[in-house]
């Protein structure tokens, strides 16, 4: 596939008579900007200087482009490009669900693999925002809200089985089982394929050794692959553009029928990795670390309240006559044990390193830092029977996790 060059967006978006022929328009490549952490795809925001009017150019890569620009295309996995069709249909399903959670869709090119979708630049990245110690308090009720819609209402739960497999073969992508092959092989408590610093060498030999915890990572592959309801698949903050009005979920072009723990698992993730963090953050004042933190365990405990609250309300609507309670609790479990593996990845010194994470840049304060974090996956994944609540994990969180 060619890429794009900007001169090129700018004269695809007049040739589609989104601007006028003789518009003075200006293109940046979102990737470049400071705040922005493209991973996949080529993104411009085009806009025109007099008029103001502004959209935002997609083209999907064939490769995942922030890996291509750090390390090589031979590093790159390769992305099936019918996501763009995916991510259409997705952003159309949960607009049916909450009609402003996504942006708006202009126009789509399936041949060149182009959209142009609504500018959202007035809003921030959450990831980047919270890193600067911004907290947005209304975020956890809503997600959880959606999320926990989303869900229900593509499971067996409400829809029949031929209305399942409906669906099921209308989200057929191509691409919706990568995430699960990205963590089975990266997984830091059971693979060495992740770079960690040494001072985590002896607990991965030990976890890489476990059986159980081995056991675990088979288990959430099966599960990711029971195909329970449809999932966004790639839920976390850094796919969601926000300000203290306004939510936005972005990215949805990896979706497709599997578990509830892959969306609610990455989102705690983002929540768990900035906790961890701000226990070794320098940069920022304690008084701001320990408001963050506190944010941070506020929102796992909003996501996964507002998402069982949902749930419940959809069980009476739908006049389900199973007890949910097993449902909810098994979701819970599984969201802890790849939330902690994903946040075992994202304080890492690789590619996926968070931009919270990355603010910690003394060697041994680092090393401590994955350490803290890996060790907290340890202890959870091997006396995970004994979570059944977010609460439960909330409390290991304040006994073993305190700023330094």
């Amino acid at each position: 596939m060619r890429i794009f060059t900007e001169a090129e967006a700018i004269q695809y978006t007049k040739d589609q008579k989104f601007f006028a022929l003789d518009a003075e328009l200006i293109c940046k490549n979102i990737q470049e900007e400071a705040d922005s952490e493209g991973m996949i795809n080529l993104v411009y925001r085009i806009y025109d200087l007099f008029t103001g009017k502004s959209v935002i150019f997609k083209q999907s890569m064939p490769r995942m482009l922030a890996v291509v620009q750090q390390k090589g295309a031979e590093y790159a996995p390769e992305m099936p490009l019918d996501r763009l069709s995916t991510e259409i249909k997705m952003l159309t399903f949960l607009r049916s669900i909450d009609a402003d959670i996504v942006p708006e869709v202009y126009l789509v090119d399936y041949e060149r693999g182009i959209s142009l979708m609504e500018d959202l630049s007035h809003l921030d990245l959450m990831r980047f925002t919270m890193k600067d110690g911004v907290t947005y308090p209304a975020f956890g009720t809503r997600i959880g809200t959606v999320l926990a819609q989303l869900h229900f209402l593509t499971s067996r739960y409400a829809l029949c089985d031929a209305d399942r497999e409906k669906l099921m073969d209308y989200f057929g992508s191509s691409a919706w089982d990568r995430v699960d092959d990205f963590f089975l092989e990266r997984c830091p408590l059971a693979t060495p394929y992740i770079q960690m610093e040494n001072s985590c060498d002896a607990l991965r030999a030990r976890t890489m050794a476990t059986p159980k915890i081995q056991s675990l990572l088979k288990h959430l592959s099966e599960v990711f692959r029971s195909r329970v309801c449809l999932v966004h698949n790639d839920v976390h903050t850094s796919n969601v553009l926000i300000d203290q009005n306004e939510i936005k979920l972005i990215d949805s072009e990896l979706a497709g029928f599997s578990a509830p723990y892959v969306d609610l698992g990455r989102l705690s993730g983002s929540f768990i990795t900035n906790y961890i963090a701000n226990l070794y953050r320098t940069d920022q004042p304690l008084e701001t670390r320990a408001k963050m933190q506190a944010y941070d365990v506020q929102m796992l405990s909003d996501i996964f309240n507002a998402y069982k609250l949902t749930l419940q309300k959809l069980g009476a609507a739908y006049d389900v006559q199973e007890d949910l309670t097993p449902f909810y609790t098994e979701i819970v479990r599984d969201t802890l044990l790849y939330a902690t593996g994903w946040t075992m990845i994202k304080v890492a010194s690789d590619v996926y390193l968070s931009p919270d994470a990355a603010c910690v840049t003394d060697p041994q304060t680092i090393a401590a830092m994955q350490l803290k974090a890996s060790e907290l996956a340890e202890d959870v994944w091997m006396h995970i029977e004994s979570y059944s609540v977010v609460e439960d994990f909330i409390a290991t969180l304040a006994d073993y996790f305190q700023i330094v």
